[in-house]
């Protein structure tokens, strides 16, 4: 039979830096009034990964590798353990961070997945390459959910009060919008245009006030 892999490392990796994402707090800079996790995060991304996938389906007619992309979005964030959290204007801010940041968690990832077997752990690292690269349409529905997860918090937050999360609403609302209006996401639109009167509700009972 086939060589079996060895499980030794295994519990070496699930207590190993990955851990931390439950203690990393994302949008450390800016004043917040909840606080979520990056594993928090994760989990939602994960949720909405499964549903755009049947929606991408059903009313976009596209072919879609759900697992493929539900374990694309398990993995996506899991190299901020190591190299924590980073806004999402500051990682776009220019070109050359960016580049330097994409270096940054590619060693941040091959580090905590040494404890793996080299197969397992080549496979989990494609995977999260391709969640942040839209190479596939399963990439490209993970970078959504990603962002629907940031809106919503941002939504709740704003609710809550806390008027610094407008703008970072604002920008990710545009990047959503930008995405619906491609021609194999225009079954995405709808719900971008919903997004976007929330947000001229919020505008008008600030105006109210």
């Amino acid at each position: 039979g086939s060589e079996r892999m060895k499980t030794q490392g295994l519990f070496e990796f699930m207590v190993g830096s990955h851990k931390h994402l439950s203690q990393i707090i994302r949008y450390q800079t800016i004043p917040r009034a909840t606080s979520e996790s990056v594993a928090e995060h994760s989990y939602f991304v994960t949720v909405y990964t499964d549903l755009l996938c049947t929606y991408a389906m059903k009313d976009g007619g596209l072919k879609v590798d759900k697992l493929k992309a539900i374990r694309m979005a398990m993995y996506h964030d899991m190299e901020e353990s190591m190299s924590s959290d980073l806004p999402y204007n500051v990682k776009r801010s220019s070109t050359k961070l960016k580049e330097a940041f994409e270096e940054i968690n590619e060693a941040c990832m091959k580090e905590m997945l040494k404890a793996l077997p080299k197969e397992v752990g080549e496979e989990i690292f494609t995977l999260w390459y391709l969640s942040h690269n839209e190479q596939d349409i399963e990439g490209s529905i993970v970078e959504i959910a990603d962002r629907l997860s940031t809106v919503v918090y941002c939504y709740q937050e704003i609710l809550l009060g806390n008027k610094a999360m407008i703008p970072v609403m604002d920008l990710i609302i545009q990047v959503l919008w930008e995405i619906s209006q491609k021609p194999e996401f225009d079954w995405f639109e709808p719900m971008v245009r919903s997004i976007m009167q929330l947000r001229e509700e919020i505008e008008i009972g600030r105006a109210s006030c």
